[in-house]
């Protein structure tokens, strides 16, 4: 019987532990946020060489994130650009300038959270889910990948995007 009630109360404590960081992470996200400064990395493949050039960069006051933790709701609002880019491909006399692209991503609707992430479901297209690398009291770092469309290179690229933000 002892040793029973030691694990049950052993069980107890661990999801009283585990609800509890979730809990501290959403109280800690509740407020508006500015996206400070947006990194961005994804690679390129060369379909002749089968090259991968890695394409990194980042950009400054790139939108802006609110969470409502009380009535867990949330939305996100991302536009930022990139940095246009000469590539030199084997077997290509000159570089290939890639230009600016226009990274662009929002959306509004109910939030969920984990101790180490936050997905942000909007009726309107698939659940975003955010990483939380780090979560201070007026800081956080947010990491995600987002689509975008180079129309230039005719492509779609994953793009992976950490957000420095800000508590307004």
């Amino acid at each position: 019987m002892k040793k029973h009630s030691l694990l049950l109360l052993s069980l107890t404590l661990l999801l009283f532990i585990g609800c509890s960081k979730e809990k501290q992470l959403a109280k800690r996200m509740n407020g508006d946020w500015n996206i400070d400064l947006l990194e961005y990395k994804t690679n390129l493949t060369d379909t002749t060489s089968g090259a991968v050039i890695p394409v990194t960069g980042s950009s400054e006051n790139a939108g802006s994130v609110t969470f409502n933790a009380t009535e867990k709701t949330g939305g996100y609002s991302i536009d930022a650009s990139t940095k246009a880019i000469n590539l030199t491909l084997p077997g290509f006399p000159n570089p290939i300038i890639v230009p600016s692209t226009r990274i662009t991503a929002a959306g509004n609707g109910t939030f969920t959270n984990t101790e180490n992430t936050v997905t942000i479901i909007d009726g309107q297209r698939a659940p975003k889910v955010f990483k939380v690398i780090s979560s201070e009291k007026t800081t956080m770092l947010l990491e995600t990948d987002e689509t975008t469309r180079v129309d230039s290179l005719n492509l779609n690229l994953v793009i992976n995007l950490s957000l420095h933000l800000t508590k307004k």
